[in-house]
């Protein structure tokens, strides 16, 4: 299913239940006016964006009580999360080319996993552009495709702080993207 936000900036403020894939998508208009969803969104399904290259429109997720589960998918040009855990439960990934606003922080779960592409010469970015901006999560990984679902050629990073100097191909802004979780080592633990 395909939800999409109009040509001059629609603002949908109603709840929104996805029960399976739902793309979000900007279908033109003018520059700046950007397809804003306030209202919740929870259910089990995942969220794919789609804003607009040619008028620089993104998709807004603007509610503090997003729940859904099936994580979110930023496929083309960007996604702005405006509110802390917009973002829902699920893991977050970011294709070659898109990208990802965090204009706040905890814009994610620190249980959320993110993913940023990349083919070599395109990558997907996460944007915090404040030093204020602090975006956690539980494990990041970078330079492959396919996100939570069909990952493939991912490097994963080790736990710590990162920033647009200690990862610019995909960070951006001074914001600071922290990562809990350590990356796996080859370690094997029995227990009893």
């Amino acid at each position: 299913m395909v939800v999409t936000a109009g040509s001059y900036g629609d603002t949908h403020n109603g709840n929104i239940t996805l029960r399976s894939a739902v793309v979000f998508q900007d279908v033109g208009g003018a520059d700046g006016r950007h397809g804003t969803f306030n209202g919740k969104i929870t259910g089990s399904g995942k969220l794919l964006t789609m804003g607009n290259a040619t008028t620089n429109r993104l998709i807004v997720l603007n509610n503090p009580t997003n729940n859904y589960s099936g994580g979110t998918e930023v496929l083309v040009q960007g996604c702005r999360a405006g509110a802390t855990n917009s973002l829902g439960t699920g893991p977050v990934h970011v294709d070659t080319n898109a990208w990802l606003f965090a204009n706040v922080s905890g814009v994610m779960t620190n249980t959320t996993d993110l993913y940023l592409d990349s083919d070599g010469v395109t990558y997907g970015h996460l944007y915090m552009g404040t030093v204020s901006v602090t975006t956690t999560v539980n494990r990041a990984f970078v330079g492959g495709k396919g996100g939570w679902e069909a990952p493939s050629g991912y490097t994963q990073l080790a736990s710590g702080n990162y920033t647009s100097n200690s990862l610019p191909s995909y960070l951006a802004g001074n914001g600071v993207l922290k990562v809990t979780a350590s990356a796996k080592s080859g370690m094997i633990v029995f227990f009893r």
